[in-house]
């Protein structure tokens, strides 16, 4: 804590964060609707996991390459 001038203390400035809030335990972060996504997925997607015909995308050809090792050196620079 800070003096002041005459050798008091000053409080501390604000809160700290959780100071005055009700304690309710910790949420469950993993918990997921399972059901939910399993509809989402069968509306969105093919039986292959591509996406379904109704589905637009607005960058088809988007990370095409996406997985594989594009720092290949080049080949046609052999002599």
């Amino acid at each position: 804590m800070a003096k002041t001038a005459h050798g008091g203390f000053t409080p501390p400035k604000g809160n700290p964060s959780g100071n005055g809030r009700d304690q309710q335990g910790e949420k469950d972060l993993g918990g997921r609707n399972l059901e939910n996504e399993e509809e989402i997925a069968d509306r969105y997607t093919d039986d292959n996991e591509e996406p379904a015909a109704n589905v637009s995308e607005r960058h088809p050809n988007r990370n095409v390459n996406k997985g594989e090792d594009t720092n290949k050196p080049n080949q046609s620079l052999d002599l």
